[in-house]
């Protein structure tokens, strides 16, 4: 039997995790000219140390007051959600109770803006607040982090400076000392009127400047991205913003969108629980504040248009412009709908927390799995994880597996390709240290929609001295007989080229010899429908609901529709789409777009030597072997690993490439079908 890393308290005796804010673990020595004056916490009373602000004008230095207090007790007090930075990063001292503190300069600036010229500020700052020269103090205010932050009044999310926009008098340089910044307050609703007119008017005079001159003209163009965002989060589309259609002036305003977006913070992995808990939290770009409630209404707003309203909009724009606008949606909104979630109670599972966030980033790679624990609402018959940081990366990986499987009885927990391979584990237990796309993600969350083993709970049987092995019960499709280029680019002209070539392989290798693609599939209909129906998993993305997807186009006749689209798609330019923002064509092209995009990346098109086609990782290879694991909602694509059966072990050894999907296997037909039932057998993953 294996050890549960999660069985034994909250942190065990081992050291704080990398910070709950991107930091790394930090020697006490690094503090040794700290004060040292900490008044010991009672874990009992759930205390904690409260930071006190004290006022000061901007060429006074920093200085604090600790106090402690019992969550229990109810304090009012905000909480301070930043990256710490690299251990080398340049520092400086500020005052805590009377005594010089040393803290790194991101965090110091965040004290500096937040700070009051009037009043005392309480906040929770981790750094200060924990003694981090006590490792069972800090194991243990770790474990309170989802208290601490469900208590908080409001969650202050620390961006960094403001280098880039012209609001500054000093031009790129952060602000000189005894500078004190104007503060401007962005809320989404019409309390930014001024800031709005503000902008409209700069646009007003940039629009009037003699072709050459428009950099005389003095633009704010931070004010106007956030303006920008504004209108989208009061409902406008694209197209009736009144800069949005200036080729020139929009992608100088996306580019100052694109600016903020790429702070530390939004790539960190302990931010998630601070800004899901807080029941207000407020994002901070140097003297600028924006409700988090503004950016989530924003996003919220684009997912529903973009198929819709926007959609002619959306595909006219260039190709960098499309990418800023996608990555700002999809950075906000993927914590925007957990908070939601979290707010409504709401079931979040662990599993999908992983996926959803496995492209934040950490210093410790348990830190991937410990910091999303606290978010989490449906353990799905598995028992609540507690982090334990004194076990290896590798027991707290395969514990993830082998509990999320025999909890929810299936192994969701298997798929996700990642593009590179990470620590040197068995292929069964996944490396949560590899991110994964934003593509992966889109297609994992279509899996709910497949049940390629037909409700067939998975047969486990761990086995070896070090429990590398995982035996599973599994029927074999088939053997992969061809394989394409990978889809490696989303650009339009790359992705004409590669389906047209996966087309001809489906014409030629499904028969081994020209055959009309109207032709029988031989897992039913026709062989157009079934190429159409994988390059798209057979969903089409719904805008109706940004979140969700509906297997659709099932007939025919629509699918006859589908067909001509997708041609038309990939054979002309966007500009000449339809001119009607609202045309049913307009909104198909881009729902059409968006499962094509997200099904094929990365991908490669497959066929079987018995015919049937699919899409699996880029790294399948002829003579990969497809399998429907029991458990799994979609089937996999394995490859036999170099041990052979011995006389004393008769089974056969795979290595998961990945899972996989099969047109006209996705439904359990496998389970059902006499021909493939006796291909049953159990296996053995390693």
């Amino acid at each position: 039997m294996y050890l549960s890393p999660f069985r034994h308290g909250p942190h065990g005796g081992g050291y704080l995790p990398p910070s709950a804010h991107g930091g790394e673990y930090v020697p006490a020595e690094y503090y040794k000219e700290n004060f040292s004056t900490y008044i010991p916490l009672v874990s009992a009373k759930r205390e904690i140390r409260v930071l006190s602000l004290l006022p000061g004008g901007a060429d006074t230095r920093i200085s604090c007051q600790l106090s402690v207090k019992s969550l229990d007790l109810r304090p009012q007090f905000e909480a301070l959600s930043y990256v710490w930075g690299d251990i080398n990063q340049e520092n400086t001292h500020i005052l805590v109770n009377g005594q010089k503190f040393r803290v790194r300069l991101n965090l110091y600036h965040a004290l500096r803006h937040i700070r009051s010229s009037s009043i005392t500020r309480a906040i929770w700052v981790d750094f200060i607040c924990i003694n981090q020269d006590d490792k069972t103090e800090r194991n243990s205010q770790v474990g309170l982090m989802k208290d601490i932050y469900f208590s908080t009044q409001k969650a202050l999310i620390w961006l960094g400076e403001l280098k880039r926009s012209s609001i500054l008098p000093f031009g790129d340089d952060i602000y000189p000392p005894g500078y004190q910044p104007e503060t401007i307050i962005w809320s989404g609703t019409q309390n930014d009127k001024l800031a709005v007119e503000k902008c409209l008017q700069n646009y007003s005079i940039f629009s009037r400047m003699p072709l050459g001159f428009e950099a005389s003209a003095g633009q704010d163009y931070l004010l106007c991205a956030l303006s920008f965002v504004h209108f989208l989060a009061q409902g406008q589309y694209l197209s009736d913003i009144p800069f949005f259609r200036d080729h020139s002036y929009r992608s100088l305003v996306l580019s100052e969108l694109q600016s903020l977006m790429e702070s530390h913070w939004w790539s960190r992995i302990w931010v998630v629980q601070e800004t899901v808990l807080a029941p207000v939290a407020s994002l901070i770009y140097g003297p600028i504040q924006i409700s988090w409630h503004m950016f989530g209404t924003t996003t919220k707003n684009y997912e529903n248009h973009q198929l819709s309203y926007c959609a002619n909009a959306l595909a006219k724009l260039p190709e960098n412009d499309k990418e800023i606008l996608s990555d700002f949606s999809r950075r906000v909104l993927i914590i925007e709908l957990i908070r939601l979630s979290w707010i409504r109670g709401q079931p979040i599972t662990l599993l999908n927390l992983l996926w959803k966030f496995r492209e934040r980033a950490e210093t410790d790679p348990k830190d991937k799995v410990f910091a999303l624990l606290g978010l989490v609402r449906s353990w799905d018959g598995c028992k609540p994880f507690l982090a334990d940081y004194n076990f290896s990366i590798f027991q707290v990986f395969r514990q993830v597996t082998l509990d999320t499987i025999l909890g929810t009885q299936s192994l969701d927990v298997l798929m996700g390709t990642p593009e590179v391979k990470g620590m040197n584990l068995p292929s069964w237990i996944q490396d949560w240290s590899v991110p994964f796309t934003p593509y992966t993600i889109e297609r994992l969350s279509r899996a709910h929609l497949y049940n390629a083993s037909r409700g067939r709970a998975p047969l486990l049987c761990i086995h070896g001295t070090e429990e590398l092995v995982l035996g599973i019960s599994a029927g074999k499709v088939g053997e992969v007989g061809c394989v394409g280029d990978t889809m490696t680019n989303s650009n339009v002209a790359h992705a004409s080229v590669i389906l047209h070539s996966w087309e001809k392989l489906a014409h030629y290798c499904t028969h081994g010899r020209p055959f009309p693609m109207l032709g029988p599939y031989v897992g039913g209909g026709s062989i157009v429908d079934a190429f159409l129906r994988t390059i798209c998993l057979d969903t089409v993305y719904n805008g109706n609901n940004a979140v969700s997807r509906h297997r659709k186009y099932k007939n025919s006749q629509n699918y006859q529709e589908l067909h001509r689209i997708t041609r038309e798609m990939y054979q002309r330019a966007p500009e000449h789409y339809p001119e009607d923002t609202h045309s049913m064509q307009s909104e198909m092209i881009t729902a059409i777009d968006q499962a094509v995009l997200s099904a094929t990346m990365h991908r490669s098109y497959f066929t079987l030597y018995d015919g049937l086609m699919g899409l699996g990782p880029s790294s399948t290879e002829v003579g990969d072997e497809a399998f429907v694991l029991f458990g799994g909602s979609m089937p996999f694509i394995l490859r036999q690993a170099d041990r052979r059966p011995t006389p004393n072990d008769q089974s056969y050894y795979y290595t998961i490439i990945g899972e996989c999907y099969i047109h006209g296997m996705m439904d359990g037909e496998a389970m059902k079908d006499p021909v493939y039932k006796t291909n049953e057998a159990m296996i053995t993953l390693v």
